[in-house]
């Protein structure tokens, strides 16, 4: 119990934000929040960074099938109009997931990004996604089931 009250370190900070320590670090940095004597971070200090990093947590469950994950995915970034010039961090979108989807997600982005239907860009916070303006229909059509998976890219099929 008491444990939970203490500062954590950097290491503990990186795998509650799953993130790497290294991007703890520079997030710090960007919020001008670097501890002056040593490395703990505090519960306010956690909530900074992920304010700061734009690190978010949209999953409560995974989905079983890789094709209805990727569909899952698909909605939430246009649930939450990240369309165009709004993006989001590219990692919010596995953040949360078991190990295993994560992997599918990853590869599916990046399929997804070759094909031009999500694009990636640099931003302070990190990489960020966005999907892009053009595909709205036919992604909308792919997250609402009415699209195979395959017919943005064979090897998302």
């Amino acid at each position: 119990m008491l444990d939970e009250l203490r500062p954590m370190g950097l290491y503990q900070a990186a795998l509650t934000l799953e993130i790497e320590p290294f991007e703890v670090v520079r997030l710090l940095t960007l919020a001008n929040a670097v501890p002056e004597s040593n490395l703990l971070i505090c519960d306010a200090t956690l909530d900074l960074i992920k304010d700061v990093g734009g690190i978010e947590q949209w999953w409560t469950d995974s989905p079983d099938q890789p094709d209805e994950l990727v569909r899952a995915a698909i909605g939430i970034l246009l649930d939450r109009g990240h369309i165009g010039e709004r993006s989001a961090r590219i990692d919010n979108l596995w953040r949360g997931l078991p190990v295993e989807s994560q992997s599918v997600l990853q590869q599916a982005v990046h399929q997804l990004v070759q094909g031009g239907f999500l694009a990636t860009m640099m931003h302070l916070q990190g990489v960020h996604v966005t999907v892009a303006p053009e595909a709205v229909d036919r992604l909308r059509a792919v997250a609402a089931g009415e699209l195979s998976l395959s017919s943005l890219s064979p090897l998302l099929g």
